[in-house]
C-alpha cells in the first residue's frame, strides 16, 4: 500500500487548444485564474461553474436582492440629491443580448429614483475598446431642457446601441471622474458597474480607489467566471453589500425584480407639450382631453395625460370629469375622485369643478355662520285634540316632517303632515279630529238583529241569530271599527244542506253529479273502483243526514291496486371483446313497464348496470324488476356472454445484433420477448431454446409461443446470427469524418474536420484494424475525439499536475510543504507563456487543490481510498 499526493490546478481553456492560444493577437489582455476543481478527462474545454443544488440559483439571487435593497433604500434615505453613474460593458465578450440585459438591469434600478434635475441626475457611460469610452447620457456635466424621467426611459435609453470591442474598464472610471466633478454641492455620488468580470488595457482598481476617496459610492455587477478579485477590489467596503457576482446576465435583471419592486408616491410632475403624449391613444393625436395637460411624471418615467385642478379621471379624451358638488380640487395631479377634496362643512355645496374652499356655500335651509353651516327652525307645534303626532317629539329643523295622526273612531281634517320650510315657517294649514260612524244594518231573513247603540259610532256591538231550520252563513258579532267599517260583512240565514265534496283520486262516484252541489237531506251517492282495484276506507254508499252532514267521511275513500305491472326484458346478448381489450361494450334497449294504474312505474335492475357498459369476460344475468305505486312488482330476466377471439400482443420481440466469433459454437444471450393479452391474464409461453445454449455459425431462429386463457396465440421469433470478425469503422467524429483505405492486411483510417473545425490538442488521428483479429488500434472508447469549431477567446488556460509519491496521508505538514513546493514550479513556469506578447497579462490568483489518494496495486484502476 503506497500514497500518492496529486495537486491540480485548471484555468480556462481556448476550444480549439494551446498553439491556438499562442497565435491570438496581442492586441488583447488575458489572464490566468487558477480553479479549485478540475474537469476530468476534457482538457481543452470550459470547465463548467460549480454545480449549485437544484434551488441554489433563485435562493442566490433572493439573498444578494436583500442585500441590494437595503443598499438603495439607504442611497434614497441619505439624501434626495443623488448624482448616479452607470459604467455599462459593451465588449465583444458580453455580446449584444448581454447588452441589452445590461440595459433592462439599469431601467429596473432607475425605477426607484425620481430622475429630475433638483432630485436624481443620472450618466450612462458605456465602455469597450480604448477609443470606445462614451458617456451615451450625462444629465450631470452636461445640462440642457427636458431632462427627466420620461426622457431618460423612452428616448435616452433605447437609443443605446451596441458596438463591441475590448473591456477598457479604466477609462471607463476616468470619464466616469470627469462626469462628478460637475456633481452638486452636498449631493450623494454613486458608480455602478456592470460587466463580464474582465478588464484589459490597464488596471481599473487605482481609478476607483481615488473614487471611493474622493466620497463616491462603487457597486459592481459580474459574471462568476470573471476577474472576481478586481471587482470585489473596486467595490466600496461592506464587499458584501457592494459586489454581486451572478452566473448570467439574466440573472441580472431578476436581481433588480427582486431588490428593487418598492412602491414610490407618485411624485411631481412636470409639464411637458401635448405631442409626447401621443402614443397613448391609437389615434397617435389629441389624446388628452380638452381638461387635462400633458405631463411626465418624475417617479414613474411615464407620460400621462393629467387633468387641471376642478377635474379628476384618468385624463385622456372624455374621461377628465368635474369635481361633484360638495367638493374642490385646487391642483392639477393625476387620481381618482378622491383627489376631490370636500368642503369645510357638510352642509356645504359648491358647482361642478370647483377649485377653492371659497366656492363652498352653505345649502338650502342652512344660514351661514363663519366657515359652518346652521340649520333654520320653525316655531314649536301641539299636537290637535283626539290626535297627536307619530313621532314622539316633533322637531323643528329645517325639513324636519311632522305626522298628524287621529285616535281610532276619529277622523283627520286638515294636513297630516307639516313641513318646516327654508323660510322658517310651516307648511299646510292646522289639523283636527272628528268622530266617526258606522253605516245601518238590515235585519236579516229568517233571523234577528240587536245592537248596543242606536247612534252606530265606534265600538258600537251588532249580535244576529237564525230561525229553526236555518243556519246563520256570516259572523254572529259585528263591531263598529275605527274605519267606520264594520269588522265583517252582514250576516244571512240559509237553509241546512250537506256541503259538496271533492271526488277522490281513482274512486267512481254515481250518479255522477252526486257530491258537486249541495245536497238535500236524504241524497245517496254510490261509490266503486275500476278494474283491478278494490274500494277502502268506507262503504260503497253514503247518504246526506238531516243534521247536514254526510254519513261518511268521503275523502276517506281509497281504490288500491292490486295488480301487478307488466314489464318483459330483451333476448340474450352474446359479443367479442374489443380490440386490445379485456371487456366489450354492451348496450341494450332497457325495458319498460305498463300498469293497470296508469301511473309511473319504478324500474330497478341487479346487477345494476346501465347501458352502454363495459363487460369482461364471462357471463352475467341481468334482471329487472318492477314496482308500481302500491308495492305489486314483476321481473324479467336477460344473459349478457362476452368472448375472447384476439390473440396475445407481443409488447418486444427483438433479435439480438450479429455477433463476430472465431469458434463454430458460441453461446448467445438476447432479451426475451414480452407478450400481454387484452384479458389480463398470465399467458402460457413456451419456447424453442433459451438463452445461454450454444449456437453454431450462420442463422438460428428461435420461437416463442404465447397462449391466453381462451385458447388464442401469437408467435415471436428471434434471429440468432454468428459471423466472423470484419473491421467496421465504429463511429463517425461530429463535424467530422473517417478518411479509409484497405490492403490485403488491414483497413487504414485517418480523421478530418470540416473546414473552420479542428481536433482538441493530443487527440489522436491515425488508427488501423487488422483483419486478422478485428480490433482497432488506438482501441475504441467513448473518448475518442470529435471536432471543435476554431475561435479566439478573451481567455486561456494551461492543465498542470505534479505527483508525488509518500508514505502517509495524514500528515499535514508534508502536504503544505508540498503544495508550496507545486506552487514554486508553476510561478516559474507562467512567465514562460507570455513572454512573446507584451499586451497579454499572465498571473496566479487563487490557491492550488492538494489530493492524498492511497495506492492501492491489488486494484485494477490503482487508486482505493481519495482522502
Amino acid at each position: 500500500m503506497w500514497s500518492r499526493l496529486a495537486l491540480c490546478c485548471w484555468g480556462l481553456a481556448l476550444v480549439s487548444g494551446w498553439a491556438t492560444f499562442q497565435q491570438t493577437s496581442p492586441s488583447r489582455n488575458f489572464s490566468f485564474r487558477l480553479f479549485p476543481e478540475a474537469a476530468p478527462g476534457a482538457p481543452g474545454r470550459l470547465p463548467a461553474p460549480p454545480a449549485p443544488r437544484e434551488d441554489a440559483p433563485e435562493s442566490k439571487v433572493e439573498r444578494l436582492g436583500q442585500a441590494f435593497r437595503r443598499r438603495v433604500r439607504r442611497l434614497r434615505e441619505l439624501s434626495e440629491r443623488l448624482e448616479l453613474v452607470f459604467l455599462v460593458d459593451e465588449s465583444s465578450s458580453v455580446g449584444q443580448a448581454n447588452f441589452l440585459s445590461e440595459l433592462k438591469f439599469v431601467r429596473k434600478l432607475l425605477s426607484d429614483f425620481p430622475v429630475v434635475p433638483t432630485a436624481t441626475r443620472v450618466a450612462i457611460v458605456t465602455f469597450s475598446s480604448k477609443n470606445n469610452v462614451v458617456p451615451r447620457v450625462d444629465y450631470i456635466s452636461n445640462r440642457r431642457a427636458h431632462q427627466h424621467k420620461c426622457a431618460l426611459l423612452s428616448r435616452e435609453i433605447p437609443a443605446i446601441t451596441y458596438r463591441g470591442g475590448g473591456t477598457y474598464t479604466k477609462g471607463a472610471f476616468q470619464q466616469a471622474a470627469q462626469i462628478l466633478r460637475h456633481s452638486r454641492e452636498n449631493s450623494t455620488k454613486v458608480i455602478f458597474l456592470i460587466t463580464d468580470g474582465y478588464s484589459n488595457g490597464g488596471d481599473p482598481r487605482p481609478v476607483a480607489a481615488l473614487l471611493r476617496d474622493f466620497g463616491v459610492e462603487i457597486f459592481t455587477f459580474g459574471i462568476w467566471q470573471g476577474n472576481i478579485r478586481e471587482l470585489n477590489d473596486m467595490a466600496s467596503p461592506p464587499k458584501e453589500e457592494h459586489c454581486y457576482l451572478l452566473h448570467s446576465f439574466e440573472e441580472f435583471e431578476a436581481l433588480a425584480r427582486r431588490a428593487l419592486h418598492e412602491d414610490l408616491p407618485s411624485g411631481s410632475f412636470i409639464q411637458e407639450e401635448m405631442s409626447h403624449c401621443s402614443y397613448l391613444c391609437e389615434a397617435g393625436k389629441d389624446c388628452c382631453d380638452r381638461m387635462a395637460s400633458c405631463k411626465c411624471g418624475t417617479h414613474t418615467g411615464q407620460f400621462a395625460c393629467v387633468c387641471e385642478k376642478g377635474y379628476y379621471g384618468k385624463g385622456l379624451q372624455h374621461e377628465c370629469a368635474a369635481c361633484p358638488s360638495g367638493t374642490y380640487k385646487p391642483e392639477g395631479a393625476p387620481g381618482g375622485i378622491s383627489t376631490c377634496l370636500p368642503c369645510p362643512d357638510e352642509n356645504h355645496t359648491s358647482p361642478p369643478g370647483s377649485t377653492s374652499p371659497e366656492d363652498c356655500v352653505c345649502r338650502e335651509g342652512y344660514r351661514a355662520t363663519g366657515q359652518t353651516c346652521e340649520v333654520v327652525h320653525c316655531p314649536a307645534l301641539k299636537p290637535p285634540e283626539n290626535g297627536y303626532f307619530i313621532q314622539n317629539t316633533c322637531h323643528n329643523h329645517f325639513n324636519a316632517a311632522c305626522g298628524v295622526r287621529c285616535h281610532p273612531g276619529f277622523d283627520l281634517v286638515g294636513s297630516s303632515i307639516l313641513l318646516c320650510q327654508p323660510n322658517g315657517l310651516w307648511s299646510g294649514s292646522e289639523s283636527s279630529c272628528r268622530v266617526r260612524t258606522c253605516p245601518r244594518l238590515r235585519q236579516p231573513k229568517h233571523g234577528h238583529l240587536s245592537c248596543s247603540t242606536g247612534e252606530l259610532s265606534y265600538r258600537t256591538t251588532c249580535a244576529a241569530t237564525c230561525d229553526e231550520g236555518y243556519r246563520l252563513e256570516g259572523s254572529a258579532k259585528l263591531t263598529c271599527q275605527g274605519n267606520a267599517q264594520w269588522d265583517s260583512v252582514e250576516p244571512r240565514c240559509v237553509e241546512r244542506q250537506c256541503s259538496p265534496f271533492q271526488q277522490p283520486r281513482g274512486v267512481l262516484v254515481s250518479p255522477a253529479t252526486c257530491g258537486r252541489q249541495p245536497a238535500k237531506p236524504g241524497t245517496v251517492c254510490q261509490l266503486s273502483c275500476h278494474h283491478g282495484f278494490v274500494l277502502s276506507g268506507v262503504r260503497e254508499e253514503v247518504r246526506c243526514a238531516t243534521s247536514g252532514k254526510w254519513s261518511a267521511k268521503v275523502q276517506t275513500a281509497v281504490c288500491k291496486d292490486v295488480e301487478p305491472p307488466q314489464i318483459s326484458c330483451p333476448k340474450d346478448i352474446e359479443a367479442k371483446t374489443q380490440e386490445q381489450q379485456d371487456s366489450a361494450n354492451i348496450t341494450w334497449q332497457i325495458p319498460t313497464a305498463k300498469d293497470n294504474s296508469g301511473r309511473k312505474v319504478s324500474v330497478h335492475v341487479h346487477p345494476a348496470f346501465t347501458p352502454p357498459y363495459l363487460f369482461p369476460i364471462g357471463e352475467v344475468a341481468v334482471t329487472y324488476t318492477a314496482v308500481d305505486l302500491s308495492g305489486n312488482q314483476a321481473s324479467c330476466t336477460f344473459h349478457i356472454k362476452v368472448i375472447d377471439v384476439e390473440p396475445p400482443s407481443i409488447d418486444r420481440c427483438r433479435s439480438p445484433p450479429p455477433i463476430q466469433v472465431s469458434e463454430k459454437q458460441h453461446a448467445a444471450t438476447w432479451d426475451e420477448p414480452q407478450f400481454s393479452d387484452n384479458s389480463g391474464a398470465a399467458l402460457a409461453i413456451t419456447r424453442t431454446h433459451s438463452p445461454g445454449d450454444l449456437f453454431p455459425q450462420g442463422e438460428t431462429v428461435v420461437r416463442y409461443t404465447a397462449t391466453d386463457p381462451s385458447g388464442n396465440k401469437r408467435t415471436c421469433d428471434i434471429h440468432i446470427v454468428l459471423k466472423g470478425s470484419p473491421c467496421e469503422i465504429p463511429f463517425s467524429p461530429v463535424n467530422g469524418d473517417f478518411v479509409c483505405t484497405q490492403d490485403s492486411a488491414g483497413v487504414n483510417c485517418t480523421l478530418s474536420c470540416q473546414e473552420g473545425y479542428d481536433f482538441t490538442e493530443g487527440s489522436m488521428e491515425k488508427y488501423y484494424c487488422a483483419y486478422e483479429d478485428g480490433i482497432w488500434r488506438p482501441p475504441y472508447s467513448t473518448e475518442w475525439p470529435d471536432c471543435a469549431i476554431k475561435r479566439f477567446a478573451n481567455h486561456g488556460f494551461k492543465s498542470f499536475e505534479m505527483l508525488y509519491k509518500a508514505t502517509r496521508c495524514d500528515d499535514t505538514d508534508l502536504l503544505k510543504k508540498f503544495s508550496e513546493a507545486f506552487e514554486t514550479t508553476l510561478g516559474k513556469m507562467v512567465p514562460s507563456f507570455c513572454n512573446d506578447a507584451d499586451d497579454i497579462d499572465c498571473r496566479l490568483e487563487d490557491l492550488t487543490k492538494k489530493y492524498c489518494l492511497e495506492y492501492n496495486y491489488d486494484y485494477e484502476n490503482g487508486f482505493a481510498i481519495g482522502n
